[in-house]
């Protein structure tokens, strides 16, 4: 199988698991925050977002340096694997501790606390569950990860839905993520040991050596981590639950969808990490193509939600959270922007330009930062949303500029033009059909989209591409 259709592969493979994820967690947060009412999901999206803020320490990138290497080396995926978890013990006293040092700062009520010190065992969990989901990722078996994905949203949703109905508030819920989650860290940990039978040894200088190098890449997840939830932590914090709540309810939304990229960008970072060392010209091509896919998949959803935002609010929430719909059209172009993002930081990773990366991403994190201060004490929750996509364009802006200089400049226009046609085509369908059924409207403008795709050439080689590439006899594809 080549390269290209190897990460065709591996992107479909992740995609379909996670449309289905994120269409069925839309409607589970969503009838989560109707029971918990804006307060009380403003506290439940606070402790993750919180918690999630020292995400580094527990990882300080080893996972991601995890995956570079090992597509590269698969012989040494044991060795790593085994480092990387003795590191974790101590990376993990250390948050804890952190933790338990800040929490008096932040002057929460006492009944709050169980809330943050569940949502500290989640991060925890999920850290060890990053590790040997990089496994998968980094021997190009992905149908692992989306297992793992799927067993534990069916748990957390089939248990946190029967604890919502009997009448259980913000702990218990919590709780229920925490079970999830270890059923998850269960399986990963069985099927890793199939791939990389490992166990628990210590080699100082090379595990030094691997923190040393994993930095950059850590020091980008803390960033990107400030990126999706100082914006609740600073509502929380400055404004109060309530409109942490409605922030989160429109932020569930466009965060879920945004997220969809990071799954197809670590479906092609292996495959790009070992091209570009070996054939240059095969990872140039595999770049043009993640941008395209993904720039196809972000700006209809961006455009959709934007004009429909008012209908997606009215259908999956109770009244309580009206409020929500300008917050909903303002974040949407944040999805297409991602999406495109996304995909040069993987390339800068590929070529060993992290340090690059994590620059450029530092800087907008402090303007982020900034921005949130300043927006939110003039405009609230719309602030924390214009933020959010100014930020965003000026972070694409800077990255896409490294990317030209380190990598290879895109053709744009010829990567971008056919999908931005179709968008235009499917936004008239929706502007047309704006009153009647919503199902009807959707399906329409979907088909629209497609069919303005395929007339125009677009989708005839990927379907080709991804047909070749899908092992349906069980076997590996001839080539």
């Amino acid at each position: 199988m080549s390269t290209l259709l190897t990460a065709f592969k591996n992107s479909l493979v992740l995609s379909a698991a996670n449309v289905v994820t994120k269409i069925v967690t839309i409607f589970y947060l969503a009838y989560v925050a109707n029971k918990l009412r804006p307060e009380q999901y403003g506290l439940y999206n606070f402790a993750l977002g919180y918690m999630a803020l020292f995400q580094g320490f527990t990882e300080l990138g080893l996972s991601d340096l995890f995956i570079r290497e090992i597509a590269r080396e698969r012989s040494a995926a044991r060795k790593y694997l085994e480092n990387a978890l003795s590191l974790k013990i101590g990376l993990f006293v250390l948050t804890v501790i952190l933790v338990s040092c800040s929490l008096p700062l932040l002057r929460r009520p006492e009944e709050d606390y169980t809330v943050l010190y569940l949502a500290l065992a989640l991060l925890l969990i999920y850290s060890l569950c990053l590790t040997f989901r990089t496994v998968f990722v980094a021997f190009e078996i992905m149908e692992q990860a989306a297992l793992g994905d799927l067993f534990e949203r069916f748990f957390t949703f089939v248990i946190g839905l029967a604890v919502l109905w009997a009448g259980g508030g913000v702990a218990a819920l919590m709780g229920v993520l925490v079970a999830g989650a270890a059923v998850k860290l269960w399986y990963y940990a069985r099927a890793a040991r199939r791939i990389a039978p490992f166990g628990f040894s210590f080699d100082k200088t090379f595990a030094f050596d691997y923190l040393r190098r994993a930095f950059p890449f850590g020091a980008g997840h803390f960033v990107g981590v400030v990126y999706a939830r100082v914006s609740i932590v600073m509502l929380a914090l400055m404004l109060g639950y309530r409109e942490a709540g409605l922030f989160s309810a429109a932020n569930d939304k466009i965060f879920g969808a945004a997220s969809f990229s990071l799954i197809v960008t670590y479906a092609f970072f292996p495959t790009l990490s070992k091209t570009f060392l070996s054939a240059r010209s095969e990872a140039v091509r595999i770049y043009e193509e993640a941008v395209r896919y993904l720039y196809m998949l972000g700006l209809p959803a961006s455009v959709g939600i934007m004009l429909t935002s008012d209908r997606i609010v009215g259908l999956l929430h109770t009244s309580d959270y009206s409020a929500t719909i300008l917050p909903l059209q303002i974040l949407a172009p944040y999805i297409v922007l991602r999406f495109l993002s996304y995909a040069v930081m993987i390339v800068l990773t590929s070529v060993d330009r992290q340090g690059v990366r994590v620059g450029i991403e530092s800087a907008g994190c402090a303007i982020f930062v900034v921005a949130n201060f300043l927006l939110i004490r003039w405009w609230g929750v719309v602030g924390a949303c214009v933020a959010a996509v100014a930020t965003e364009a000026v972070l694409l802006v800077a990255l896409y500029g490294a990317g030209c200089r380190y990598f290879v400049p895109l053709p744009v226009v010829r990567l971008l033009w056919k999908p931005s046609v179709a968008t235009v085509a499917m936004a008239g369908v929706t502007l047309i059909l704006r009153h009647s059924n919503f199902g009807l409207q959707v399906g329409l403008a979907v088909v629209t989209y497609f069919l303005v795709l395929l007339a125009l050439g677009e989708l005839r080689k990927d379907w080709e591409k991804i047909f070749r590439a899908m092992p349906f006899d069980g076997m590996p594809p001839e080539g």
